[in-house]
């Protein structure tokens, strides 16, 4: 297990547009940062939890599941001053091409899950993540690899009916 910082130490995190009723996320060394000109090493660590536990293990393997795919576009564009997380959607055209995901054991969502993201290549409009899901006690429970397309997007001319 990656030695960061526990979650009891770190802020919440709140990306507006994207609250989930429930779900607490906490990223180390606040690495999830909207400013295109904070670089850093192209991995994130994010503490993920849910207060509330749904009753079928399959719901707690597909939250688990479900925020696997969040970091890698934000990672792979760390090293890169002049590009962030803010810009996807806005001026970057992003999106999970592929994900797969394979569980080591068992998962309870409201247990706090550190999801350590590495992003292995960007590059040509691609990025390529690797990660594993841990426990607080270090416990392995997942690992997931995901594929991302990242374009940049061509300035339309404004007309009536392309102004929002």
């Amino acid at each position: 297990m990656p030695r960061v910082d526990p979650p009891a130490r770190l802020r919440s995190l709140a990306i507006t547009g994207t609250e989930v009723d429930g779900r607490d996320m906490r990223v180390v060394d606040d690495a999830y940062d909207p400013d295109p000109n904070r670089v850093g090493p192209p991995e994130l660590f994010v503490w993920t939890r849910f207060r509330d536990a749904p009753e079928q293990d399959y719901l707690h393997a597909a939250l688990l599941t479900q925020s696997s795919t969040h970091w890698t576009v934000a990672a792979a564009l760390r090293p890169h001053a002049g590009f962030g997380e803010a810009m996807a959607h806005r001026s970057i055209s992003t999106g999970i091409t592929m994900a797969t995901i394979t569980f080591h054991d068992d998962v309870d969502v409201t247990k706090w899950l550190l999801y350590a993201t590495r992003v292995t290549y960007a590059g040509r409009g691609h990025a390529q993540s690797e990660g594993r899901v841990h426990t607080e006690d270090g416990t392995v429970v997942a690992s997931y690899s995901v594929h991302a397309m990242m374009r940049g997007l061509q300035p339309r001319a404004a007309t009536p009916d392309t102004l929002l």
